[in-house]
């Protein structure tokens, strides 16, 4: 809640965050983070009574955008760029509170009612942005679409709005705490992998649905999950089809324990072959030489080398044999073929 005080500042009052400030245009210490001191306990008390400002008179575009043109990022109310809106951000608003656009020392990303003045509307709706501040993704509705590769994520101050599910039983718990969203299109038919190893410290849980338009997703919809894969962090994988939509939920595995880090997802068209593993047996060594030789006599027909038995445990002629990845099976493949066998793999 938030009040006029004297000489054109401003009382705020934080109950969540435990906070109370009292803000004076150009006086950047001006307010105290502890021990609940004001400089007019008084004047205080009945301005945040009064609360002129209440929550729903700012437009909602105040508190859902922060994107105003000047290079301003998500969470509305992020000044310092940290990827949070929280109490870090106080002294960037406070030097700025009071100024003008013409100001020496404005903050555009301030000025959340596009006024071209940072006043006591901008600090009223400030303070709401930070309240209830969390990840753009908190909520399932608001899922980001991703594609294939690394995203980097931070779930800290995420609420928890999915399912408890058996499947996700990790530690004490089924539940996937301070979960954040995501959706993803498979590009095509592939061995989708989903892991957070290695890119976070964070105790970790995923979760991974079909995305049939319900949020949030019941058990029903849940294909894969997972806790612990890798020591503390998790990794789901599962058979996809071309243009499936899937909702993918990652969270802490304990209440509170959000964090922040990079998650990879990953489509495999190869199902895991393993390049220059011309005859299937998962080693790359000197018995794939003449499954290869087959493979590039047949120049892209994998008659021969399917004839010689070369086609085992489901796994496909392109994936195995074309070792320079230029999604052509011919001569061209020879000299990096050679590689992989001298180093028992492909670099």
């Amino acid at each position: 809640m938030t009040a006029p005080a004297p000489g054109g500042g401003l009382y705020v009052k934080m109950d969540e965050r435990q906070f109370r400030i009292a803000v004076q245009p150009g006086a950047r210490d001006a307010y105290v983070a502890s021990g609940w001191e004001v400089l007019n306990q008084a004047a205080f008390d009945a301005g945040v009574n009064l609360n002129p400002y209440p929550p729903s008179t700012f437009p909602q575009t105040y508190l859902t955008s922060c994107d105003l043109g000047f290079g301003c990022g998500e969470p509305c109310g992020d000044l310092n760029g940290d990827g949070v809106a929280n109490l870090f951000d106080f002294d960037i608003f406070v030097a700025a509170f009071g100024l003008s656009s013409t100001d020496a020392g404005y903050v555009p990303c301030a000025d959340l009612d596009f006024s071209g003045v940072i006043d006591q509307i901008d600090f009223a709706a400030f303070v709401q942005c930070i309240e209830g501040a969390g990840p753009p993704n908190d909520n399932c509705l608001d899922a980001i679409v991703i594609g294939d590769g690394v995203t980097a994520f931070q779930n800290i101050g995420a609420n928890t709005d999915g399912l408890a599910h058996p499947q996700c039983l990790g530690g004490q718990s089924t539940q996937i705490f301070n979960d954040i969203w995501y959706r993803y299109t498979a590009p095509r038919d592939c061995l989708l992998t989903i892991e957070s190893c290695g890119g976070t410290s964070m105790d970790s849980k995923i979760a991974v649905y079909i995305d049939t338009g319900v949020c949030p997703p019941t058990g029903d919809q849940l294909i894969a999950c997972n806790d612990d894969a890798c020591s503390l962090q998790s990794r789901v994988s599962f058979q996809t089809t071309a243009g499936v939509t899937y909702l993918i939920r990652l969270g802490a595995a304990t209440d509170g324990g959000g964090g922040s880090g990079t998650f990879e997802v990953t489509c495999d068209a190869c199902n895991g072959a393993i390049r220059a593993d011309s005859n299937c047996d998962g080693v790359v060594n000197n018995f794939d030489i003449d499954c290869f030789v087959d493979a590039v006599v047949g120049a892209g027909d994998p008659t021969g080398w399917i004839a010689r038995g070369c086609q085992q445990n489901g796994c496909d002629y392109l994936c195995v044999n074309d070792t320079n990845q230029d999604f052509t099976v011919n001569n061209f493949d020879i000299d990096s073929f050679v590689d992989c066998i001298v180093n028992a793999g492909c670099q």
